[in-house]
C-alpha cells in the first residue's frame, strides 16, 4: 500500500493537491448507492467509491484533475 499521508491535510481542507483549489472537489461516498446517490453522482455532486472499503479509501475527488485523495 502506498503512503497516503501526504493527501490527508488536503482532504481535511477539501483542497486538491494538484490544482490547490476547492472549487472542483467533491466527496467520495461508499456503500450501495441509492437512487438519490446515482442522481447526485450524475450531477457531479458526489463521486461513488464502490461498495467495498479497503485499506485505502479516498474521501475526496477533484473533477478537474480526475484525482481521488
Amino acid at each position: 500500500m502506498p503512503d497516503t499521508s501526504f493527501y490527508e491535510p488536503f482532504a481535511a481542507k477539501k483542497t486538491c493537491p494538484v490544482c490547490l483549489s476547492r472549487k472542483n472537489v467533491i466527496p467520495v461516498l461508499y456503500g450501495f448507492p441509492s437512487p438519490k446517490m446515482f442522481r447526485d453522482a450524475d450531477a457531479g455532486k458526489i463521486a461513488l467509491g464502490g461498495c467495498v472499503i479497503g485499506d485505502y479509501h479516498p474521501t475526496r475527488y477533484c473533477k478537474k484533475d480526475h484525482l481521488e485523495f
